[in-house]
């Protein structure tokens, strides 16, 4: 909260003698539960109050919203030589904003305080009320930029997506700061107090990472607009990267995502500009490449999303003597998809086989990946689902025929439709219509030989033909005709 600071003349303070002083007691009424440090056993705070920015006096909590400081000396403008008016301080105080309400977008929701003392004839409040902080949202996500989009059967080694933020007003974001120093209020620990447990921390948090896929963020990031700069300090699984403002540039580390693609990384501020407001990108790099035996991790397909909060998270919403400060309830942005892992497949369509009135249909789908480095492509294998669309001659649709092993790069899948072939494949006797062929690699292509000549005799009627390609993204736009390849 803000500092509440009082400046007194001979009218706010009943002279009882001449160039007198006098203790009162002054009472903080604040509108939110109070949240400093609490010494368990004696009650004492980490807020102080000052007069005339003299020897700090610590507040104690006599209710969740109050804070007390007794026995005050006060002493009359001008006496013993002093200052001719008297100003009292009390800074360092915390409170639970969230419970003010969380405020919206372009909204602030005030916190205040009132003043009390007591005996009220020594000290008069003119104005008791206060405000001592405006709730308001201070970390606001811009969402994902070049997130990150890959194929499950090629290997990603290069792409880095980016989580944009910035900062909801200048200052913010605070260094934790050095309470022996009263150079710098706008430090987390603000003025002549207390020092904070941290400065400003980050928490990023990934949510549904593909198995196989390695997620990794640097040491160091720096501010687009600004001195700003982050460190990584550490993350889930107990991991421990740098000491603040002390870690490699140009680095990076491994996030530790547990068995359902979940983990975290915390930044903290190490430096900041507090009179400008700041806006920031984290990169995340994201890869799958060979094990240790040279062979293509194929991760899940899947996506991966990420979001940003503040931390840490949690904790009690009173004072408390355990808990760090500051700390935060989890307003966490709302999740962005920043990769995604699609399935290697070609679809090929055969529009036209048959196996009746004395025809059959050889098929062929050769896994063309290995080209030998022509074209600096990965060789890829997978299966193939056969999809029959039509009916054999007693009118019924035959069942889909998949492979029994994998098509290897380089290799090819033979079969007749009357009676299968390769890989296990089975065929559809007596069968007529069209098919389609997916198959779990790219670069597959097909071909079919229709003829009366299978199984010996001579064909007195025979075509082939090449399959089409469909592409992953099949439609019809404005009427227009239907593209393929092949």
């Amino acid at each position: 909260m803000g500092d509440i600071t009082y400046t007194c003349n001979s009218s706010d303070l009943a002279e009882t003698g001449e160039f007198d002083e006098e203790f009162v007691n002054i009472i903080v009424n604040l509108s939110v539960n109070v949240t400093n440090d609490i010494d368990e056993d004696t009650d004492e705070l980490d807020v102080v109050l000052t007069v005339n920015d003299g020897t700090p006096q610590q507040g104690f909590l006599i209710s969740p919203t109050q804070v007390a400081f007794d026995g005050v000396l006060i002493p009359f403008p001008g006496f013993n030589a002093g200052p001719t008016t008297t100003t009292i301080r009390i800074t360092a105080l915390r409170g639970n904003a969230s419970q003010a309400g969380i405020p919206g977008p372009g909204q602030q929701v005030p916190v205040t305080a009132v003043l009390s003392s007591e005996p009220a004839a020594i000290l008069a409040v003119p104005n008791p009320s206060v405000i001592v902080g405006l709730s308001w949202l201070s970390l606001i996500s811009d969402g994902v930029d070049d997130a990150i989009e890959g194929l499950q059967c090629v290997e990603l080694d290069e792409d880095d997506a980016e989580l944009d933020f910035h900062e909801g007003f200048a200052s913010a974001w605070k260094t934790q700061g050095d309470s022996s120093s009263d150079e710098s209020s706008f430090w987390e620990s603000g003025f002549q107090a207390k020092t904070a447990d941290q400065e400003t921390q980050f928490m990023v948090s990934f949510s549904g990472v593909p198995d196989d896929v390695t997620i990794s963020v640097q040491n160091r990031v720096f501010g687009n607009n600004s001195n700003l700069e982050l460190t990584l300090l550490e993350g889930s699984g107990d991991d421990d990267f740098n000491d603040l403002c002390d870690s490699p540039a140009d680095f990076r580390e491994e996030v530790d995502l547990d068995g359902d693609g979940d983990g975290y990384v915390i930044y903290g501020v190490c430096n900041t500009d507090p009179v400008v407001r700041e806006n920031i990108s984290i990169p995340i790099h994201a890869e799958w490449a060979e094990d240790d035996d040279d062979n293509l991790l194929t991760p899940d397909v899947g996506s991966a999303s990420v979001t940003i909060s503040y931390f840490p998270l949690g904790g009690s919403n009173e004072a408390d003597e355990d808990d760090p400060e500051p700390r935060f309830v989890d307003t966490a942005s709302a999740p962005e998809e920043f990769l995604s892992v699609a399935k290697c497949v070609t679809t090929l369509l055969f529009p036209f086989v048959t196996n009746q009135s004395g025809f059959d249909t050889g098929l062929v789908v050769s896994n063309t990946s290995e080209d030998w480095g022509l074209s600096a492509i990965d060789s890829q294998e997978g299966e193939c689902e056969i999809h029959y669309i039509g009916t054999d001659t007693s009118g019924e649709m035959p069942d889909n025929d998949v492979t029994d092993s994998d098509v290897e790069a380089g290799t090819q899948l033979v079969w007749l439709l009357s009676s299968g072939g390769t890989h296990g494949l089975v065929g559809a006797a007596d069968f007529q219509g069209y098919i389609l062929a997916a198959c779990d690699f790219q670069y597959a292509h097909g071909y079919a030989f229709i003829t009366d000549g299978f199984g010996g005799g001579t064909p007195a009627l025979a075509q082939g033909y090449l399959a089409l390609v469909i592409p992953a993204n099949r439609g019809i736009s404005d009427g227009g005709a239907e593209t393929l390849g092949n």
